[in-house]
């Protein structure tokens, strides 16, 4: 399952949009941290405190006349950051999903489920009109409690 969850102003709550799967995620490296070695042969790890590296959804190969796809494109272009804050909304989203396994977006609290704060850089899909696009959601993970880097 793949959702984003939307909010009208910072207290309100997640209004969750489920969307079609991404085909593709592109994760950075799990493990985000620096390993230095002083002068007497001691390791020193350092891991920042937020994990600013980009993530990006890709659907592939989504008939471009296909109603649902257009649904979901017109949907996925109002939880770009910019378009969110000039629209007066709450400029973040969350996000949730299960699909790859991989991420750690897949949070839950017993049944419930923890969406993870996103700020969405870019919402785009390929300049080519032809009948197999590609659109993808750049993001990264703007939530503290985020731990899986």
């Amino acid at each position: 399952m793949f959702i984003i969850g939307t909010k009208e102003a910072s207290g309100d709550e997640w209004t969750e949009h489920q969307l079609l799967a991404p085909s593709h995620v592109d994760y950075p490296d799990r493990r985000n941290f620096k390993t230095l070695e002083t002068l007497d042969g001691n390791v020193i790890v350092q891991r920042p405190l937020r994990d600013s590296r980009p993530r990006r959804f890709v659907w592939r190969n989504l008939p471009l006349k296909s109603a649902e796809y257009s649904a979901q494109w017109e949907l996925l272009r109002t939880f770009d950051y910019r378009h969110r804050l000039s629209s007066g909304l709450y400029p973040y989203v969350g996000v949730w999903e299960d699909e790859t396994g991989a991420g750690g977006l897949a949070r839950m609290d017993g049944s419930s489920r923890i969406l993870t704060l996103a700020k969405i850089l870019q919402v785009s899909r390929s300049a080519e009109p032809h009948f197999f696009p590609e659109t993808f959601i750049e993001f990264w993970i703007a939530d503290p409690t985020y731990k899986e880097f």
